[in-house]
């Protein structure tokens, strides 16, 4: 008898924060303040990179720069210039913006040519101050081989900084960090 009143009251209790659980997990957020997010990317950083290497396996620890520029749609231009580790630059591009429509974040990565190659979708995440992104459904690499499986996440900091996280699946479920770009505002000199 005295296990069956406490599985009630167990069961009771859980009943009870499933709805706020899921509240919380779902929260939606304002098209202002999805901009407000947006906007804080805004400006010209200095980049501190890590790019995996599998062959070496360990990251080659690289710098660059990246610019953050918005359009008249509140839509953010990203571009990086990242010294790769045979010593070339290599641009990084796309586009992040907030589709209202659709209540997500939208990322567009495009390829050298200028063409959309990574299209995907995310949310903000508050306990952790990041935006979150996955493929859009259906989304194929561009060797047009397998599914794309890429995961980014973007971490803003209390000190202004952020960071971009590249992630890979490697084959047995779990999700792998390929690249970090910590991002820092450039800083002007003799002010």
């Amino acid at each position: 008898m005295k296990k069956a009143v406490i599985f009630l009251l167990a069961v009771i209790l859980l009943a009870g924060a499933a709805p706020t659980t899921q509240a919380q997990k779902n929260a939606k957020i304002s098209v202002a303040e999805a901009n407000a997010i947006l906007q804080k990317m805004k400006g010209d950083w200095q980049v501190k990179t890590l790019i995996w290497q599998p062959d070496q396996k360990s990251f080659f620890e690289s710098d660059g720069m990246v610019s953050y520029s918005t359009d008249d749609n509140k839509a953010v231009r990203e571009q990086f210039d990242i010294t790769q580790p045979d010593g070339s630059t290599k641009h990084y591009e796309g586009t992040l913006r907030y589709a209202e429509d659709k209540q997500r974040f939208e990322f567009v990565g495009l390829d050298d040519e200028g063409k959309a190659s990574v299209m995907m979708q995310g949310k903000w995440d508050p306990r952790f101050s990041m935006l979150y992104f996955k493929p859009v459904k259906g989304q194929m690499r561009a060797d047009g081989k397998k599914k794309l499986r890429q995961q980014l996440q973007y971490f803003f900091f209390d000190d202004g900084s952020l960071k971009k996280v590249t992630k890979i699946p490697d084959g047995k479920g779990n999700y792998l960090i390929a690249a970090e770009y910590h991002c820092k505002q450039q800083e002007t000199v003799g002010l």
